[in-house]
């Protein structure tokens, strides 16, 4: 995940000051809550140890995050943009397969590092409500914070901000236009499979072999590739 890195880029000097210390103060509040993930729950971590790493009040944390819950849906979606810009900047952005692969690839590299990570967000995902059922409204990772927890990644301003689901589905469509996959592929089926891969993967080796992850998703990947070639057939 990223660290809420704090040089200048281009554009940041047109940021007004409030709203790039309003992007500095919440990346910080992720990023504490990140290194101590590490080790502990969410919900093992006091929201006062969190406020005095970055040296704000306990009423200052409830004006970013009304719920220290909230961290991890902020999480899911700095990640979630982080994910698909490293895909898009290996691959491009009109790719299939490739795409797909490079964001399980980036992940699997990510969770080496930080095996807690995945499980902390399947965990709250079990718990909360699903996205298409779930009523509250996502407010966008404004530009600020986008420069900020990016600041060396080339036009982040320009990338859209989608949910997984939607990230994966994409590409999918694009690989069967470009034939990688066979036209009559169950998309729906599809994007499923990918998925099941990307949260089950890390949910069973991530506790005992983390460094596993990334050849695991690879194998599972030419797998699914494989078995939709097939079934259309």
């Amino acid at each position: 995940m990223p660290e809420p890195l704090l040089r200048s880029s281009p554009t940041a000097s047109n940021i007004p000051l409030r709203a790039r210390k309003h992007a500095r103060t919440k990346l910080a509040l992720l990023q504490a809550a990140l290194e101590r993930m590490r080790d502990k729950r969410l919900d093992e971590i006091p929201v006062k140890e969190l406020c005095d790493e970055v040296e704000i009040s306990e009423a200052t944390f409830f004006n970013y995050f009304p719920k220290k819950n909230d961290l991890l849906h902020y999480l899911i979606q700095v990640w979630t943009f982080e994910v698909a810009w490293h895909a898009r900047d290996a691959v491009g952005d009109e790719t299939g397969l490739d795409f797909i692969e490079q964001i399980f690839d980036y992940t699997g590299r990510k969770l080496a590092d930080h095996p807690r990570l995945l499980l902390e967000i399947i965990a709250h995902m079990a718990l909360e409500p699903h996205p298409k059922a779930c009523t509250r409204t996502r407010s966008e990772l404004s530009l600020a914070e986008r420069l900020q927890a990016f600041p060396e990644c080339e036009g982040v301003e320009c990338v859209p901000e989608l949910r997984l689901s939607e990230v994966l589905r994409t590409p999918l469509e694009r690989a069967t236009a470009r034939g990688e996959l066979p036209a009559s592929v169950d998309l729906d089926a599809a994007l499923l499979g990918l998925l099941g891969i990307f949260f089950g993967v890390p949910l069973w080796l991530g506790p005992v072999e983390p460094e596993a992850i990334r050849p695991a998703y690879q194998r599972q990947l030419k797998l699914l590739w494989a078995g939709l070639r097939c079934s259309a057939g």
